[in-house]
């Protein structure tokens, strides 16, 4: 017990000499050089609290650019599913102005159609149409483009689709009218090089650049579709018909959809 008085008595006796010391200015220079030493401590201390505070200021402003990041990448894919939409939607619009266009002028009467699939090589040259039998599409109706050329006649007929077969076939065969002369005949494919006007007599007369119609001999297909026009014409000696190569103003690549005209 005497020895903890003694401590307590020591530690009261010298904080008394301090703090008379410091009112009578006697640890001045004492206490100036403790405060010079302490404060690079103090300002370390500061500056590891700063860096402390500004990198959790930084891991959360990583954290919020990787959250944006995140939101702004979803939102460009939402726009450009959108932009891709509206570009179908133009299409859609294009095609329905073109069939509008057509059945205006050439009065026919036409249903939609889309090409599902291509059969081009040099054995065949035709496309599926997704027009099934229950559309009640009919065995040698003319296949247009969007412009009203022809491309082709409707081959065969599944449950859910139908084949064209183009008329750049060889097995291809459509009556054709010259529109300026009225003069008949055929037009054939050749393994889908081009197209042949044949049978046309040695009497009419064809001139490079006449237009090329379908004559309308048939029920199915109807007079008047344009398919193109005279690029070349030959005739052997001797014989009675005349041929011709025809510059064809359907553009066979790269068809997505076409239109059949209605049966009358």
């Amino acid at each position: 017990m005497k020895l903890r008085s003694k401590r307590f008595l020591l530690i009261n006796l010298i904080f008394l000499l301090l703090v008379v010391s410091h009112y009578l200015k006697l640890t001045q220079v004492f206490e100036q050089a403790l405060i010079k030493g302490l404060l690079p401590i103090e300002r370390l201390s500061a500056n590891v609290s700063n860096f402390v505070f500004n990198t959790g200021e930084i891991i959360s402003s990583i954290k919020d650019l990787r959250q944006l990041n995140l939101d702004l990448k979803t939102e460009n894919q939402k726009l450009k599913a959108e932009l891709n939409r509206l570009k179908e939607v133009e299409v859609d619009n294009k095609y329905l102005r073109q069939q509008l266009d057509f059945i205006s002028i050439s009065g026919f009467k036409t249903y939609e159609a889309r090409v599902i699939g291509y059969n081009l090589d040099n054995i065949g040259q035709s496309f599926l149409i997704d027009l099934g039998q229950t559309d009640d599409p009919v065995i040698g109706q003319a296949v247009v483009d969007s412009n009203g050329f022809l491309v082709g006649v409707i081959e065969s007929i599944f449950p859910k689709s139908a084949r064209v077969l183009l008329i750049t076939d060889r097995a291809s065969l459509v009556s054709v009218r010259l529109q300026t002369s009225r003069a008949d005949g055929l037009i054939s494919g050749d393994y889908g090089l081009e197209v042949i006007l044949s049978q046309v007599p040695d009497t009419e007369k064809v001139e490079t650049g006449d237009k090329i119609i379908t004559a309308g001999l048939s029920e199915e297909m109807p007079g008047g579709i344009l398919i193109g026009e005279v690029e070349e014409v030959w005739q052997q000696t001797g014989d009675l018909f005349q041929s011709a190569k025809i510059k064809t103003y359907a553009d066979f690549n790269g068809l997505e959809r076409v239109f059949v005209v209605k049966f009358q």
